[in-house]
Formats: structure tokens, sequence, C-alpha cells
């Protein structure tokens, strides 16, 4: 109970405490479960001890995060993962299959959660895929990552249509302008936060859809 309290507190130098007092065995999947994936990553830099266990639950086939686990930090790591072949990511009715879905070209993306689009972007951001998004308009991945000036403008972008394309923005090196004029997106502060991770400072500062105070505000809630 002790140590499952201080999971659920996320309080990483009491549980890394515990964790040398109890077995390896102890530390078991159900327990490991009540820790957010931020929290996961965290744990590997504890002790030794916690590196090896919780980086033997990280590397495996089957990955499940749940909704607070969508920051784009997260979702760059879970796309660098290389032994991942399944994504469980809550609320969606159906698992993501990692192979799968970077041998298919054409994908349509209209229909996931933000949260999944998120993780979806980030696995696939260094592909040669086009996305169909939830307007029905189509965007291509390469262009995202080495144009210097981007209009995606007038394209009906939801927030979770913007999730999807962050993994392949925040690749790119040289991007100076991106215009997302005349688009719904972003409105929530899960995507708003995601863009202030993924994309450079100078292009987000005159984004006044942004309001950067309320979503700064919104981050470190999310991180405390």
């Amino acid at each position: 109970l002790t140590l499952r309290r201080a999971i659920e507190d996320s309080s990483l130098i009491q549980f890394s405490r515990l964790a040398n007092v109890f077995e390896l065995e102890d530390i078991r999947e159900e327990l490991l479960m009540w820790i957010a994936l931020r929290a996961k990553r965290a744990l590997c830099c504890t002790s030794l001890l916690l590196r090896q266990h919780v980086s033997t639950f990280l590397r495996a086939s089957l990955l499940k995060v749940r909704i607070e686990d969508a920051t784009f930090e997260n979702a760059a790591f879970v796309g660098r993962l290389p032994h991942l072949k399944e994504l469980n990511v809550q609320g969606e009715p159906m698992p993501i299959m990692v192979a799968h879905l970077r041998s298919l070209r054409r994908i349509n993306v209209g229909l996931l959660s933000i949260e999944a689009s998120l993780f979806v972007g980030s696995i696939l951001s260094g592909g040669e895929h086009t996305f169909r998004l939830s307007s029905g308009s189509c965007v291509a991945l390469p262009p995202l990552r080495t144009r210097e000036r981007l209009n995606l403008s007038s394209r009906g972008l939801k927030d979770s249509d913007l999730a999807t394309l962050l993994g392949a923005l925040a690749l790119n090196r040289c991007l100076k302008e991106l215009d997302l004029g005349d688009n719904i997106a972003p409105q929530g502060g899960v995507v708003k936060a995601a863009m202030i991770a993924a994309l450079p400072w100078p292009l987000l500062r005159h984004n006044s859809s942004l309001q950067l105070t309320s979503v700064l505000q919104f981050t470190s809630e999310t991180m405390s």
C-alpha cells in the first residue's frame, strides 16, 4: 500500500527508496501502470535497479499510455522506441500497430483523438507518408520537414489534425514561417502545449491564438 501510494503521489524519491528495500520481483507491471510515462522516464535516472526494470518495461513490444501521457515530449520518446510493435492509447478503440502503420503511404488520421494523434505523428514523423485529415485535405510529411515556409492555412485543421503534423514539423531545422490562419486549431491546451514544445519560439510568439500565459500555466500544472 505504501509503495502504491508513493506511485500515485508521483513521489519518485520515495518510490526509489522503497524499490531498494523490496525485491525486484515485487515491482510488478500492475504497479508500473500507475506511474505516468514522464515519471517512468524519470525513474530510469534514480537508481540502477529501477533503470533495469523500467527500461525492460519501456523496451517491450507493447506499450500502454494514458490520456495524461499525451505530451509532445512523451510522444517523441515513444516514437524513438526501437522495439515497439503495438501502442495502446487510452480511449482509442483499436491499438496502433506500429509496423503496419509505417508500411502505409497514405493514412487517414481524421478519426484519431488528440492524444493518439500526438503519438501517431511522432511515430511516423520521419517517413514518406501522406496524411488525410478530418477535413478531407491531404498533407505530405516530407515538405513539413524541409521547407523554410509552409502554408497550412484554410485546411480546416482541428486540434487532432495539427497534433499529427507536429512530429514532422519538429524535425524541420530551417522552418522560418508557418501559416496556420483560418483553421480551427489550435484550441485546446494539449495541442497548444505540444506546439510550444515542438516548434521554435520565433514562430510562436506572434501567434495570438496560443495565449502563451494560459498555456504555460496548463503545462506547469500537467507536469506537477
